[in-house]
């Protein structure tokens, strides 16, 4: 028989209660402190993805009462853009987040068929026309906006935590697409676009011949027939949808001698003036037009890409008819354009709606 005393096992159990008890405590202490950790990071992410939004909406601002089409002259709006990231209202914890000179940096993201690397953000020191991004980095840390205070990490030693969030990018660029009002409804086949292009003076006359022979024709969005009465409406306003590149639009190649007066009679309205790349000036209406890879203007199909024009004269008694343009190869800000398209030699289309893109 063992003595009673070495089977004595009373109050082993509440011990043990005890213990498992504080160590439960101690992990939801942490598991608050991490999930108030976690909440702050994920507000410190919006607050410099919404802040490199601001700041690349600024790059390539249109001036108030600006044509929605126009030649853009100059380099981008740095310094503002720079200002508008960084004096952007961002909440984080229950506080303002100020954010720090060095934590916003321009510079260029890389769009299909650029010189740069793709899909990535390459600082750059001076502004020029090769900026169209805005990287944002906000931070809770010993240099900006005070670390994150703990509530229960404390028992360990751990009153702070550093936080800050990914690098965010938002880019402008190459257009892809453009908002409701900005496309012209006249398409272009690609291929006489590019052999125009290789001339010494990019011009010719669009062709309106339904008998063949024609190299553009009248277009307008998928399911709608480009009409008389309804080219009208967007040769003033542009296409009433919005329209990216892949997009399926409609196309009508008849000759519709009344639009193209119609589009003769507001060029008078819409002229100015303009100078090439190699320094050749012409007088006209800049548009962007879509281009099309079809051989017959006469059916269904998508945008390839888009080409700024000038329009500089009208010929709508002859036949075939010819509109007249000029392809500008030069910067055009195209106000709501959307971007992520490609660099397209030729052409160089800019759209300034920011796109958060990292």
């Amino acid at each position: 028989m063992r003595p009673s005393w070495r089977r004595d096992e009373t109050g082993a159990v509440a011990v043990i209660t005890g213990l498992c008890l504080m160590v439960f405590m101690m992990l939801l202490a942490l598991v608050l402190d991490i999930g108030h950790i976690m909440a702050v990071r994920s507000e410190l992410q919006n607050a410099a993805d919404a802040s490199a939004l601001a700041g690349a909406r600024e790059l390539l601002r249109q001036d108030p009462g600006a044509k929605r089409v126009t030649s853009f002259i100059g380099n981008p709006h740095c310094a503002a853009a720079v200002t508008a990231a960084g004096t952007l209202t961002n909440l984080t914890d229950h506080q303002n987040i100020a954010i720090a000179g060095a934590d916003i940096q321009l510079g260029h993201w890389g769009w299909p068929g650029e010189a740069f690397p793709l899909y990535q953000f390459v600082p750059l020191g001076a502004c020029s026309l090769a900026v169209n991004a805005v990287q944002v980095t906000t931070r809770k840390d010993g240099s900006q906006n005070q670390p994150v205070a703990t509530w229960f990490a404390r028992v360990f030693g751990i009153d702070t935590v550093n936080v800050t969030s990914r690098p965010a990018v938002a880019a402008v660029g190459f257009i892809n697409g453009a908002v409701a009002g900005r496309v012209f409804p006249i398409a272009i086949q690609l291929a006489w676009l590019n052999r125009v292009l290789g001339q010494p003076i990019p011009q010719g006359g669009i062709q309106f011949n339904p008998d063949g022979g024609d190299n553009g024709g009248w277009a307008g969005p998928l399911d709608t027939q480009p009409t008389p009465h309804l080219l009208k409406g967007w040769i003033d306003n542009g296409w009433s949808e919005q329209i990216t590149i892949g997009n399926e639009i409609s196309l009508n190649n008849g000759v519709l001698d009344g639009t193209a007066t119609y589009v003769g009679g507001k060029l008078l309205s819409q002229t100015q003036n303009y100078t090439l790349g190699n320094g050749t000036s012409y007088s006209g209406w800049l548009v962007m037009a879509p281009v099309i890879d079809k051989d017959k203007v006469n059916q269904k199909t998508e945008v390839v890409a888009y080409q700024a024009m000038i329009i500089t004269s009208v010929d709508a008694k002859g036949s075939p008819k010819n509109i007249f343009v000029v392809f500008y190869d030069r910067p055009v800000l195209v106000d709501g354009g959307l971007p992520g398209g490609p660099f397209t030699p030729g052409t160089q289309l800019l759209a300034n709606i920011p796109r958060l893109v990292q």
